[in-house]
């Protein structure tokens, strides 16, 4: 996501894009926020880049933001415009600019977010998610390694990957995750919080359709990701050579897994 923040005043422009960084960190992984306190150095940046999103202030003295505004539309017609302003009467002026938001200061990151959840046109993202189970188990959204905020929420997608697709259950996963702990209330309620870091974590990627859950039931849909072991029990040359007598290297229940992938096929 391209996002530009305008106003010609320093502090306030400083203000506008922490409150702007803070609200997208968590949800968005390719973002950049460019800041301006000219409106014609905006302009001229918005005429060589693609911008998603722009925050203008509307009272600024070389430019107006609702005159920024009609200008940026006019090199990009979906640009979705957020207005910034410590006055109301600019409203009716801002509607009539089909503006996909308006701020009033001091500006908010919970403001923020709110205005980006509910753009007038949304971004589409789209993330190539890639899971590699050959030697140790690693996950790459756009080439890059995926940080999860709990190793268990990792070692838990990584079972799900194993199972291939299939469900499993509660007692399931306690069983692989917690081997010698007893299955008590304490252990269902570690796993819940687990689920949903792991949740989150996928969320932040735009990842998290991938995963199935129902009643008591867990799993992955692995068609929505590319993942080395499947393409292997596919028969993509690719993924034979690259295997190497490892899987998911870094948990011992996964050794007694090997055994699916020792029958190499020929190699082409």
């Amino acid at each position: 996501m391209q996002i530009m923040a305008v106003d010609d005043e320093n502090a306030a422009l400083s203000v506008l894009m922490d409150a702007i960084a803070e609200a997208t960190t968590e949800q968005y992984t390719d973002m950049h926020i460019e800041g301006f306190r000219s409106t014609g150095e905006a302009l001229s940046y918005a005429k060589e880049h693609a911008l998603d999103v722009a925050f203008l202030d509307i009272e600024m003295r070389e430019m107006t933001g609702l005159e920024l505004a009609r200008k940026l539309k006019g090199i990009s017609p979906k640009i979705n415009i957020v207005f910034v302003t410590g006055y109301s009467e600019y409203m009716k002026q801002a509607i009539s600019l089909h503006a996909s938001g308006y701020l009033t200061k001091p500006v908010r990151a919970e403001d923020v977010a709110a205005e980006l959840d509910n753009l007038l046109h949304p971004i589409e993202v789209t993330e190539e998610i890639t899971i590699r189970t050959f030697g140790n188990f690693e996950v790459l959204c756009n080439g890059k390694p995926v940080e999860f905020e709990r190793s268990k929420a990792k070692e838990l997608l990584a079972y799900l990957v194993s199972r291939g697709g299939a469900t499993v259950t509660r007692k399931e996963i306690a069983a692989i995750l917690f081997e010698n702990q007893e299955y008590d209330k304490k252990t269902q309620d570690y796993i819940s919080k687990i689920y949903r870091s792991l949740r989150m974590t996928l969320k932040s990627i735009h990842a998290e359709d991938i995963l199935i859950k129902g009643r008591n039931l867990y799993g992955v849909d692995l068609s929505k990701v590319n993942c080395d072991s499947m393409d292997y029990l596919n028969g993509l040359p690719y993924a034979i050579n690259l295997f190497q007598g490892e899987y998911m290297s870094q948990y011992s229940w996964a050794e007694g897994m090997i055994g699916r992938f020792m029958d190499l096929p020929d190699k082409d």
